[in-house]
């Protein structure tokens, strides 16, 4: 029902703007305040974008790699679990921490078969068992080089086949590792159901071979239930099995509701005990202590700056003097960082250079600010965002339908004031100057202190009326 409509979306299942979808209709204003554990990975983001000469990791990488995540992760995990996967995976790239590292911290040392032997583990005509991939935490998809419908079975070494680079690790450019290759032969009937059945007139003899490196395999001691599959199901055309799970730029019509939507509505409350992301942010942060890559001082003291910034809402000073002071509100509406800088604020956000602009509310244009690829915002002004401001439902219906979003959050506008939604997606950081509130008559005369105290972040986004 307009002309971006075959684009919304083309960005990612990130690029939620201009979505419809029921589970996307209802805006939830409550804020849930954040965890402890949530404020020390946003200060470990600060702290990791601050290292001089150059940072570890930056904003624009943070995004990508969030972007990146499987789609099931990024459905279900909250902000701040995606943040910490992110970070785990910016790391791991820069070969800053090592995956053994991560998982260890996270699952304790691994009991695993040594893979640095010269000789081969076993030999031909021994019985193995192939592994299952068990990992705990999947933000990035790993490259896996065993089939997942052999996981559990059990069958014979053929032929050893000699040392290769182990793939998992070449993929991501890490350490070089070789692995002891073998072939081997996996009975059908110890795959799938159907094989085992008195009723089946499949050769009993049928098997499969497939190649399996050491790591993927143990010694078959007799002591665990075989897998047995059940029987796959009859290949359709892709039309009829309605695929959903897939990456892609085209145009078609088949639904992607269920795979897209159905639970990242709660995610923002999915903060239990267990929760994978809420693990990986805390095992990455005692990680990068231990390491020393960062001090728990330093993660402190960019906690208490993050709830400072909160608690002092500098954006509501710089609307009050705005107020009291024209020719001040003429610099700010022009130049918002020099105006800041008068009154000893710095506005670029503490984990990137970013630009303040501020726009003026008037009777005949009303400013709302949101940011539909991810959760852009002024925190140097206003503290961390609520929580409905990431929300995928404001981000979706804010630069669609804002008349009734607006509605819903108390503000009723009259159909001859404009709306203007700005949508921060590069690196301009979005204030609104509120109108003063109608109660108050010469605000020039009133004092800075009265007039800030009035000043609410709401109003600052242009979420709320004075």
């Amino acid at each position: 029902d307009n002309c971006g409509f075959m684009s919304i979306g083309v960005g990612g299942f990130h690029d939620v703007g201009g979505t419809k979808h029921p589970n996307l209709e209802k805006l939830t204003l409550q804020d849930c305040p954040l965890m402890y554990w949530e404020i020390c990975t946003h200060a470990l983001l600060v702290v990791l974008s601050s290292v001089k000469p150059s940072p570890l990791l930056t904003t624009d990488e943070l995004r990508r790699t969030i972007e990146a995540m499987e789609e099931s992760s990024y459905k279900n995990w909250s902000y701040y679990a995606k943040w910490g996967a992110a970070m785990s995976t910016i790391l791991l790239e820069r070969n800053i921490i090592t995956e053994t590292e991560l998982m260890e911290e996270i699952d304790g040392p691994a009991e695993l078969i040594s893979t640095d032997n010269e000789i081969p583990l076993f030999q031909e005509g021994l019985s193995v068992r192939i592994r299952s991939e068990t990992s705990r935490l999947r933000w990035r998809r790993p490259h896996i080089r065993c089939p997942g419908y052999i996981f559990g079975s059990r069958g014979t070494v053929t032929r050893y086949l000699g040392r290769h680079s182990d793939p998992s690790t070449a993929a991501f450019r890490g350490p070089r590792r070789l692995l002891h290759l073998y072939s081997v032969s996996v009975p059908m009937a110890n795959i799938w159901t159907y094989y085992s059945k008195p009723e089946s007139h499949s050769p009993s003899l049928d098997s499969v071979q497939l190649e399996v490196y050491e790591d993927w395999l143990e010694p078959d001691h007799g002591d665990f239930p075989e897998p047995c599959l059940p029987a796959p199901p009859a290949m359709k055309e892709p039309e009829e099995q309605g695929v959903q799970d897939h990456d892609h730029d085209h145009q078609h019509g088949h639904d992607h509701s269920e795979t897209r939507w159905e639970t990242e509505q709660l995610a923002m409350q999915r903060e239990q005990e267990g929760c994978p992301g809420k693990v990986a942010a805390e095992a990455l942060r005692r990680l990068l202590v231990r390491k020393g890559v960062v001090s728990a001082e330093q993660l402190q003291q960019a906690v208490q700056r993050l709830e400072a910034c909160g608690s002092e809402l500098l954006g509501g000073l710089l609307a009050a003097q705005a107020w009291r002071d024209p020719e001040f509100k003429r610099r700010l509406l022009r130049d918002a960082p020099s105006a800041a800088r008068e009154l000893g604020i710095e506005s670029s956000n503490p984990n990137a250079p970013t630009v303040l602009r501020v726009l003026e509310n008037t009777e005949a244009l009303h400013h709302v600010v949101v940011c539909t690829l991810c959760s852009c915002y002024p925190a140097a002004l206003l503290g961390l965002s609520p929580s409905w401001y990431k929300s995928s439902s404001y981000r979706a219906r804010m630069v669609r339908e804002p008349r009734a979003v607006l509605a819903e959050m108390g503000v009723e506008l009259p159909p001859e004031t404009a709306v203007c939604v700005l949508d921060s997606t590069a690196d301009c950081r979005y204030m609104v100057l509120p109108r003063p509130p109608r109660d108050l008559i010469n605000v020039e005369d009133l004092p800075l202190e009265t007039l800030r105290a009035r000043v609410t972040r709401d109003s600052l986004l242009g979420v709320a009326l004075l």
